[in-house]
């Protein structure tokens, strides 16, 4: 069987690694939980991305880091990436709905 990737089950965290100067660099990183069912067995894990910030697209990466000097930097790329944002009260995004277009409508 393939793997089941739920995509409701993310998990977030910042990972920080401080550099030999004291500097430290902060991460964001997002978490999928991944259920594999084997023929006996059923094992769950947590795999670790990291989020990246290309313009106003976001990707992730295991290999790629993209790293911040302040841990609110981070922490402001991950509220982004889960659709919460900062903004002003009021303009925080509600819903979203989309409208079917029939194109061979005459």
């Amino acid at each position: 069987m393939k793997d089941l990737n739920l995509n409701n089950m993310d998990y977030y965290r910042i990972q920080i690694n401080e550099l030999q100067n004291g500097d430290k660099k902060h991460i964001p990183q997002v978490g999928k939980l991944v259920i594999k069912n084997r023929l006996f067995q059923q094992t769950q894990e947590i795999k670790w991305y990291n989020i990246l910030q290309d313009g106003g697209r976001y990707a992730l990466s295991k290999t790629t880091t993209e790293s911040y000097d302040k841990e609110e930097d981070a922490l402001s790329i991950i509220n982004t990436y889960r659709g919460i944002g900062i903004y002003e009260d009021g303009k925080k995004l509600k819903s979203t709905t989309y409208k079917m277009i029939d194109l061979w409508k005459n």
